[in-house]
């Protein structure tokens, strides 16, 4: 018996065990691991399963990251645009309105000027912190399409607490300053990004493995039972632990709890999340753009967001050519079209005017994400924290983003890992 068992060899997991001074076993459900930090190679292209980029708020988190990457480490200043009305406008948008129309960019501005004031009253849902912050010009114009078709739900049914460390907010000044003239302060926690130089995203996963050997691939839960402290696979092995460290999204965990109060299983059943469509492809034309990604709010397009990984790593495509990924959200709020799915975002592409008539598609790389996302609705925070509370008590932690059902980064997700192998320690 391992004293610790690792459910989930992905980037939590692995961090989880490189940090894990104590003898620990990570078991696997897939034949590979790393979870979503993966990449496929077609043709020459290095496909992410959709946008993966590093971001770092710590100097650990980077110190961690660089030393296992080294100078295999690219670091980007972040050249993000969004797609509205026929034109490109500087992220954020916010803090860009003098790309705008006059009569829009003016609209924006006196919504700002003349926005809610909650006079110290907490916003009760996304809808008023929006509008308390930027006021309706910005919110009807930019925040609401965008936001509604990115979460699938009225934003008045989603809470604000996620957004806080998240949406920048210009003051009053510096967005009149980007309403007279091209804006030059750069805004939000993603100014620079780092990507490997190359071989995708992967590389990272691949280097933190190299000393972690107690790794089970191909092991599909079947059952947990918490209260003789044992993890049953469907291949017939039972395990026993001490710990169990969990990366696997929450509500499944419940699902593989046996005899799980009742309380726990009508808390999971309040999680909600939104899934991601990632279709990734391999174009016959040098340098479409240069842009990193662009955001798209409009109904006229299915996608969010479309990303260029060749601007990423000029190793992600051959000489030549490009390389581009998108993302389309959806839920059982609003599910996805699969049968139309890949002829539409294609289209859109070219409305977008990002391909044109000639160009050739040398690569296609699909991924249906179904936990895209966390929904911070209005039952987010009391029934996560309950769920967690009772599996701490169990000596079951939960980690990263999808096992803590908590938005992370990635660098966020590595230290987490290497929290509760500290704890553990």
């Amino acid at each position: 018996m391992a004293k610790i068992t690792i459910l989930g060899a992905g980037l939590a997991g692995l961090s989880a065990a490189y940090h894990l001074k104590k003898d620990y076993q990570i078991y696997e459900k897939n034949e590979e691991i790393g979870g979503l930090c993966r990449s496929n190679h077609i043709d020459g292209f290095t496909f992410d399963c959709s946008g993966h980029l590093l971001h770092f708020q710590t100097q650990k988190g980077f110190d961690f990251v660089h030393s296992l990457l080294g100078e295999e480490l690219l670091k980007h200043k972040r050249r993000a645009w969004i797609y509205f009305k026929g034109a490109y406008i500087p992220y954020p948008f916010q803090a860009n309105l003098y790309y705008l129309p006059q009569v829009l960019a003016h609209e924006c501005l006196q919504g700002m000027l003349k926005r809610k004031k909650l006079g110290g009253d907490t916003p009760v849902n996304f809808s008023e912190w929006l509008i308390g912050k930027f006021g309706k010009g910005m919110v009807n114009h930019f925040f609401e399409p965008y936001n509604t078709k990115f979460w699938t739900l009225p934003l008045e049914e989603i809470s604000y607490s996620w957004a806080e460390n998240l949406v920048p907010v210009p003051t009053i000044s510096e967005a009149l300053e980007g309403a007279w003239k091209r804006n030059k302060k750069a805004f939000g926690y993603n100014i620079n990004f780092w990507y490997p130089k190359k071989g995708g995203i992967k590389v990272l996963i691949d280097s933190l493995s190299k000393s972690i050997c107690n790794i089970q691939a191909s092991k599909e839960i079947k059952k947990i039972d918490w209260e003789a402290k044992k993890v049953k696979f469907n291949d017939g092995e039972e395990v026993e632990y001490e710990s169990l460290i969990s990366t696997l999204p929450l509500v499944e965990l419940i699902d593989f709890l046996d005899n799980a109060p009742e309380e726990i299983v009508a808390s999971r059943e309040l999680l909600q999340y939104v899934s991601i469509y990632n279709l990734n492809l391999g174009i016959d034309r040098e340098r479409i753009t240069d842009k990193h990604w662009i955001y798209f709010p409009e109904k006229d397009f299915i996608f969010f967001r479309v990303g260029f990984p060749m601007n990423f790593s000029k190793e992600a495509a051959p000489s030549g050519k490009s390389s581009l990924y998108t993302e389309v959200s959806y839920s059982s709020k609003r599910p996805l079209d699969n049968e139309n799915i890949k002829a539409r975002i294609i289209e859109d592409l070219h409305k977008a005017k990002i391909l044109r008539g000639k160009d050739k598609i040398l690569a296609v790389d699909e991924n249906d994400i179904r936990y895209g996302y966390i929904l911070c609705d209005h039952n987010y925070q009391s029934s996560q924290m309950k769920i967690l509370n009772f599996l701490n008590s169990i000596k079951i932690f939960p980690i990263g983003r999808y096992g803590r059902w908590h938005y992370m980064s990635m660098e966020q997700v590595i230290l987490d890992g290497r929290r509760i192998a500290e704890m553990l320690n």
